[in-house]
């Protein structure tokens, strides 16, 4: 993990907590993210009375949730911007599938990661790494408005690749089933008990 941090920032140890966060440096080109018009969210307006500096983390996968964990909230104001609302413990995605375990005794809720300053259930749709803004849109409302950082992790995760091989896309939860969340695990599931019935 520290690796993967390392490849977006540029050095500095935070506590004690043997995590390294480093200022981003890069520029991410705008064609991976769609503009969006802003809005204020109510818990965003507060960056300028702020006495930490702000560290946003975008995803709560293993990257994301672990490092909102470690960090040292006594130094840091943490946020975390994500479309769910858990950690995902993925080697044992299969066994759910099988019925071996409960589906809730493989997730661990956002809202035990102990002093998290605020958790946005929202997706992150365009980075402005001049003034230091991220836009996100509200899963559920659909409302869109920014988040502002002083220290950024970008720990979006990623999407199963189908290499362009015809009808898997449109296939997907009928005949084809891939194994990244726990929705998949349920499908599965849940055609096994078909074919049985």
């Amino acid at each position: 993990m520290a690796r993967a941090l390392h490849l977006f920032n540029n050095g500095r140890r935070l506590g004690n907590n043997r995590c390294v966060l480093r200022g981003c440096t890069r520029r991410i080109d705008a064609h991976y993210f769609f503009s969006t018009t802003s809005w204020q969210h109510p818990d965003a307006g507060d960056f300028e009375s702020r006495t930490k500096p702000r560290v946003l983390i975008l995803g709560s996968g293993w990257a994301g949730f672990t490092l909102a964990r470690r960090l040292d909230k006594n130094l840091f104001d943490v946020r975390v911007v994500s479309p769910s609302n858990h950690f995902l413990f993925t080697p044992l995605l299969p066994s759910t599938a099988v019925g071996t375990l409960e589906f809730r005794a493989i997730q661990e809720p956002v809202r035990t990661i102990e002093n998290l300053g605020q958790y946005y259930q929202a997706k992150a749709l365009d980075i402005d790494m001049d003034e230091r803004t991220v836009a996100c849109e509200d899963l559920y409302k659909g409302v869109k408005f920014d988040v502002r950082y002083d220290y950024l992790c970008i720990a979006g995760g990623m999407k199963s690749n189908t290499f362009n091989t015809p009808k898997v896309a449109e296939l997907e939860g009928v005949v084809v089933f891939f194994l990244k969340h726990l929705y998949h695990a349920r499908q599965i599931r849940n055609r096994i008990v078909e074919c049985f019935e």
